[in-house]
């Protein structure tokens, strides 16, 4: 992946961390498609046992939330003054917290900008080819670097509020997309 900051192999293999079921994550994301570099940022919310993702964005001219719940993806986009959501079903599964131990593959360490050691493991979640960051004394998501973006964990805490994973098309114009078997 592109953009990954310089990584030392060392002659130790940490266990890869065991993931909250449950976390909430502030983060900025990079992305590179196109010939076009635009910056996004927002929270993350991840419950696998809920089977629940919201992803709260802003984006340059919009601000989107996606939420996955039971297998369905809302979408719903401010631009312009418009407001537009839609569904569709969700075809990815979520990770479990063990996924990392079972799926990724060592790589070294590297540090933060602020000085942080971080341990770097590299992997395939769902068919992406990824670089992963994780705090090397907590274990927290600390960047992800694939082919066309990075992103940056600003904060990563366990738990999720109770006012995420509301799904709701009530406003705007709502647009449900064909289901796909």
């Amino acid at each position: 992946p592109a953009h990954v900051p310089d990584i030392t192999q060392v002659d130790f293999e940490p266990t890869a961390p065991l993931l909250p079921s449950a976390f909430t994550a502030a983060f900025t994301e990079r992305i590179i498609t196109d010939g076009t570099d635009y910056v996004m940022e927002g929270y993350y919310y991840y419950d696998y046992d809920q089977q629940s993702v919201q992803a709260d964005v802003t984006a340059p001219g919009a601000i989107i939330s996606e939420v996955v719940v039971d297998g369905e993806m809302t979408i719903t986009q401010l631009s312009g003054g418009e407001v537009t959501c839609f569904t569709t079903p969700y075809r990815f599964p979520l990770f479990s917290p063990d996924y990392f131990q079972n799926n990724l593959d060592f790589l070294g360490v590297s540090s933060t900008a602020h000085g942080r050691m971080v341990y770097a493991w590299t992997g395939r979640i769902f068919g992406i080819s990824l670089v992963i960051f994780t705090d090397a004394q907590t274990g927290a998501l600390v960047a992800e670097f694939g082919e066309s973006f990075s992103v940056y964990f600003n904060t990563f805490e366990e738990g999720v509020p109770d006012s995420v994973f509301v799904t709701s098309c009530n406003q705007g114009r709502r647009f449900d997309l064909p289901r796909t078997s």
